[in-house]
Order: C-alpha cells, then sequence, then structure tokens
C-alpha cells in the first residue's frame, strides 16, 4: 500500500507538471490572446503569447502548444496585411474625397449664376456614381450676348474619367472664348484630345452657344444624347439633332 501510494503521488506529480500544468498555461495564454485580440498593437514585437509558454514534455501537449504558436503567427500576418490594406484604403478614400470636391467645385454650383441678367435662367447638377466621374456641365458667357453651354460625358467612370474630364473642360472653354462656332470648337477639342490619348478613352459633348438678345441657340452634338426641349404646349420633346 505504501509502494502504491508512493507510486500514486509520483504520477500524480508528473502528470500535474508535464500535462495538468502546461495544459492551464496553454489555456491562460488562449484567454489572453482572445483577450487582447482587439487591442494588441500588431507592429509591436512582443506579441507571441503562445512563443513563451512551456509545453512540458508530453508529445500531445507540445503538439498543441506547436499548433497555437502556428496560428498565432498566422493571425498576427494576416492582422498586418489587414491593418496594412485598411490605412491603404484609407489613404485612397482621403485622396478620392478631395478630388470629388476639386471636381464638384470647378463646375457651376451658384444659381442663380448671373443674378443681374433676368432674360434667361440655367439651373444644372451633377451625382456622380462613385466617388468621381466623367460626366460634367459647364456653362459661361463668350462675350455680353452669347452664352456657351456644354452637357458632356466621359467614357468610364473613376479617377481616369475625371481627369479626362478636367481637359476635356478647359479645352472647350479656351477654345470657345476664341471665337468660333460650336462646330469648329468641338473639332479642336476633338483633335487636341486625340494627340496624346493612349489610353483610348472618349467623351461625347453637346455644345451650344446661345445669343441672348434673340433667343437663339447654335448647337453641334458630338456623340452625345439628345436634348429635351419643351415646346410652345409645354410639352417636353426629344430634339433628334444630327451628330457630327
Amino acid at each position: 500500500l505504501v509502494s502504491v501510494l508512493v507510486i500514486s503521488c509520483i504520477v500524480i506529480f508528473e502528470l500535474r507538471k508535464d500535462m495538468i500544468r502546461p495544459m492551464r498555461t496553454i489555456i491562460d495564454a488562449a484567454d489572453r490572446f482572445v483577450d487582447g485580440y482587439e487591442i494588441r498593437d500588431i507592429h509591436k514585437k512582443d506579441t507571441n503569447i503562445f512563443e513563451k509558454i512551456d509545453s512540458g514534455k508530453i508529445t500531445e501537449v507540445k503538439n498543441l502548444a506547436s499548433a497555437l504558436r502556428s496560428m498565432e503567427l498566422e493571425m498576427n500576418s494576416y492582422l498586418a496585411n489587414l491593418d496594412s490594406i485598411t490605412r491603404e484604403k484609407e489613404r485612397i478614400s482621403t485622396e478620392l474625397d478631395v478630388a470629388r470636391k476639386i471636381q464638384a467645385e470647378s463646375l457651376p454650383s451658384i444659381f442663380p449664376p448671373f443674378p443681374e441678367r433676368d432674360e434667361f435662367g440655367i439651373y444644372a447638377t451633377m451625382t456622380p456614381a462613385k466617388e468621381v466621374g466623367g460626366d460634367f456641365y459647364d456653362f459661361f458667357f463668350i462675350d455680353e450676348d452669347h452664352l456657351a453651354i456644354v452637357i458632356a460625358d466621359v467614357s468610364g467612370k473613376g479617377v481616369p474619367a475625371a481627369m479626362l474630364m478636367m481637359a476635356s473642360k478647359i479645352r472647350l472653354q479656351n477654345r470657345a472664348m476664341l471665337g468660333g462656332t460650336p462646330s469648329e470648337v468641338l473639332g479642336f477639342a476633338n483633335e487636341q484630345l486625340c494627340t496624346h490619348n493612349v489610353e483610348d478613352m472618349f467623351v461625347t459633348v453637346w455644345f451650344g452657344i446661345y445669343t441672348v438678345s434673340t433667343g437663339e441657340i447654335i448647337a453641334a452634338n458630338a456623340g452625345h444624347e439628345y436634348p429635351v426641349i419643351m415646346d410652345e404646349k409645354g410639352d417636353f420633346v426629344l430634339m433628334k439633332d444630327k451628330h457630327g
């Protein structure tokens, strides 16, 4: 009986040392890992919780500890990549927000735009499908009696479309201020935009010049949608002008 008691004590002691104590250590480490999952600084080197535990001498416990160490390393790598991707998305989102504001501010947005002129009324708005887009409008006086009106759509969406939109808007206005018909203005802008258009992007434009004193308008349509006109009866109809 004494021998059995001594042997039992030795077995219990060894089990506590090689299995129970390591298992408790692993459980405590797992609890710390879970508790600190959201608050740990993944940029610090001291994040390997399971690397520090004593797994004892029993093979199964060692295998369990090894598996947990591998899981922790993979989780740390995943969190580091996720943090990097999140930061990059936040940076891109911030830049797109700035681009959206720049694009919005480049278009006429104060109405009525010419409060001193009561011969006509004009209003426009644009809502991009994404943060920035290629649709745009513009209107400006060429001289005291002629108002240029631009409605356009650049192929594609996002930043490339927004860049081509700005280039198109500037070229159209600069050329229009020199005088000429809408056809001549569009022809000049077309040649300029095609010179270095390696991506084969395009822009459709409806460009009109409104003569305030007579109420007449001359326009050219470069592949854009038909304008909608209200007739004398108050009905709205498509004016299917020829594209050119």
